[in-house]
């Protein structure tokens, strides 16, 4: 809801050998091109690597390309646009010739390199400016959450789903409207706006919600021209962010951040990542120890995007530290979500260093019907190991 930027055109770097040409380049969106072309000339066109749908991808890429380089009218752009229209109308005409199109495709890499020279200079600072501007916690930590429940009819046939939407308080404006269309309920209004409430009008109806507090709507119907009709419930709900909610919520955008850059260090989010470990401890202190284990991910990895873990001992103390309290108990379900995160990229037999109490403590949780704990204690042993232990 909030205004967000553009994203930078730029990543660290992007290197790959493409049918033996050696590609690499800086831009965001020439290393889309370039990988999107290295999967079709490497995968057939089926379920996996639809065709059909990923050939389009390639003009959108090039168009968001030329709205951020120095000369969007460039001939260079020009000639790709008319190659890359050429692979698409010849897969149309023969969509099993792929032979083809892939040796138009791979005469598309050195169109691609020659707008290398067009890439606008680049402004590390600002960047970095950009970046810490977007690793900060809201001055109010309040959250709106919005829940429409959908009950269709199409003919004889009857359905029931869900969409949710979360405005944070700083997007919350006085007379705006929300942007409701994923919701597919009509227009909201923001009427009213405070730390202890807030007013939403849709169409004649005006809706109160005060802190700490959930309303639900009546239904009403919505028109739907796919349907025979559609019934909306709306559900609001305002409220203070935890420190974890607070954490977890900027862990996400610190996350894409070194997805987008992968590097070794990032020194700037250094500050928000220590806001992060400290908001968790505030959440541990404040009695949720559920969240040691995703301390301990953090506080042991470089890489937020990837979580893979390169100080294995800090992990393991943090860990055993969160054990001591009653982390892993099997109804804690935001600890077990975090440890079978941390087993995605690294390998859980590292967890721990006492494997017989580890055992313990998976076999304890898998017993009381956690299905992780099962996952993890077969990934660990095999099956037929744990049966003779037992």
């Amino acid at each position: 809801m909030s205004h967000t930027p553009a994203p930078s055109p730029y990543i660290c770097r992007f290197e790959a050998d493409i049918d033996d040409q050696h590609v690499s380049t800086e831009s965001r969106y020439l290393a889309n091109l370039y990988q999107t072309i290295q999967r079709l000339v490497t995968h057939d066109d089926d379920a996996a690597t639809p065709w059909p749908f990923i050939l389009p991808n390639l003009k959108h890429e090039v168009r968001d390309f030329a709205a951020t380089c120095l000369r969007p009218d460039d001939p260079a752009i020009d000639r790709l646009r008319k190659q890359l229209a050429l692979a698409c109308d010849m897969y149309e005409m023969d969509e099993e010739d792929l032979p083809t199109v892939r040796g138009v495709l791979l005469d598309c890499i050195p169109l691609i390199q020659q707008l290398e020279v067009l890439l606008p200079p680049r402004d590390l600072e600002a960047e970095r400016a950009e970046i810490e501007r977007k690793l900060r916690l809201p001055e109010v930590p309040i959250e709106l959450k919005i829940v429409a429940h959908h009950e269709t009819r199409d003919m004889s046939v009857g359905n029931h789903y869900a969409e949710r939407m979360y405005v944070p308080f700083g997007a919350l404006k006085v007379g705006e409207m929300l942007p409701t269309e994923s919701l597919r309920c009509g227009p909201l209004r923001v009427e009213e706006v405070s730390e202890t409430a807030i007013a939403l009008r849709s169409g004649n109806d005006l809706y109160r919600v005060k802190i700490e507090e959930s309303f639900q709507a009546p239904s009403f119907l919505v028109d739907n021209p796919y349907l025979s009709s559609d019934l909306v419930t709306l559900v609001f709900s305002y409220y203070r962010l935890t420190p974890y909610e607070q954490a977890r919520d900027l862990l996400r955008d610190i996350a894409e951040v070194h997805e987008q850059r992968q590097q070794t260090v990032y020194r700037e989010t250094t500050k928000a990542e220590q806001c992060v470990l400290d908001l968790l401890n505030e959440a541990i202190n404040g009695g949720m120890v559920e969240v040691y284990p995703l301390k301990a991910l953090l506080a042991a990895s470089n890489n937020w995007a990837t979580g893979l873990i390169v100080r294995r001992g800090l992990f393991q103390n943090i860990l055993l530290e969160g054990i001591e309290k009653g982390c892993l108990a099997p109804d804690k379900e935001v600890a077990w979500e975090w440890l079978d995160t941390a087993a995605v990229n690294n390998d859980p037999t590292f967890f721990m260093t006492d494997m017989e109490r580890y055992y313990d403590i998976l076999c304890t949780a898998a017993e009381a019907g956690n299905n992780i704990a099962l996952n993890l204690m077969n990934t660990i042993w095999e099956p037929e190991q744990i049966i003779e232990e037992d």
